[in-house]
């Protein structure tokens, strides 16, 4: 009974646990997107006070965008063409999938499918036990 109750604590404690670690995670997560939006956010900013206040950041601008030229001035249109990374492609050719397909079998049950396994093979082990412990006692006697 006492390791009944033990290995149900046991239980709650991990699976508690487990939250907190998800939730450390996460936190980690959401602090690295927001110093990269603080970064983007400078930037908009300068960008912003370059086409508000400088008129060669006006002229730059007008000029990429807008396509626009001063009188008697030739454009010639460029073209730029975004290179893929191709790092996806190559996991997918490497490894037959995405480098999380192929977790192992712990990672996929979780540690409260852990936990029941363990549990199922205790009283798997015990039902064994007295089985043979019953079985031997009756060609004894």
């Amino acid at each position: 009974m006492t390791m009944v109750i033990i290995v149900c604590f046991s239980i709650v404690i991990a699976k508690k646990r487990s939250e907190m670690k998800a939730a450390f995670t996460k936190k980690v997560a959401l602090e690295r997107d927001l110093a990269l939006l603080r970064r983007q956010n400078m930037e908009l900013h300068k960008l912003m006070d370059g086409l508000t206040f400088d008129p060669v950041q006006v002229e730059k601008e007008a000029r990429e965008q807008l396509g626009y030229a001063k009188p008697k001035e030739r454009l010639y249109k460029t073209y730029n063409f975004r290179v893929l990374d191709n790092a996806a492609g190559d996991e997918m050719r490497a490894g037959g999938g995405f480098a999380g397909a192929d977790e192992g079998i712990l990672k996929k049950i979780g540690l409260f499918g852990i936990f029941i396994l363990i549990i199922a093979g205790a009283t798997g082990a015990f039902y064994v036990t007295y089985w043979y412990e019953c079985k031997h006692r009756r060609i004894r006697s």
